[in-house]
């Protein structure tokens, strides 16, 4: 049997590769990124409200919206959303 420090002439050690698919991976979560928040803030498809509609005020209750409610800014949530995959996806070696 080799020893594991030992290497065939020709041959690549496999930590060449790594930087290689680390860039693959960031430009693929930096393009999730983007079509997120492209389609987050621009109206590419439009909303179809479907529905009951009581218009009757005794019923209904204001709609504070998700930015009032949230207890977490969308910021944070998008960056953890690409960050924890980033550090937790790795190579192994």
């Amino acid at each position: 049997m080799m020893a594991a420090e030992e290497e065939k002439p020709g041959l690549k050690s496999s930590s060449s590769i790594v930087p290689c698919f680390l860039f693959v991976e960031l430009v693929i979560m930096a393009g999730t990124v983007l079509l997120a928040y492209y389609f987050e803030y621009t109206d590419t498809f439009p909303v179809h409200i479907q529905g009951f509609f009581c218009y009757d005020k005794t019923f209904s209750k204001p709609y504070p919206g998700p930015d009032e409610t949230s207890k977490i800014p969308p910021l944070l949530v998008y960056s953890l959303v690409t960050g924890i995959p980033c550090f937790t996806v790795r190579p192994c070696g």
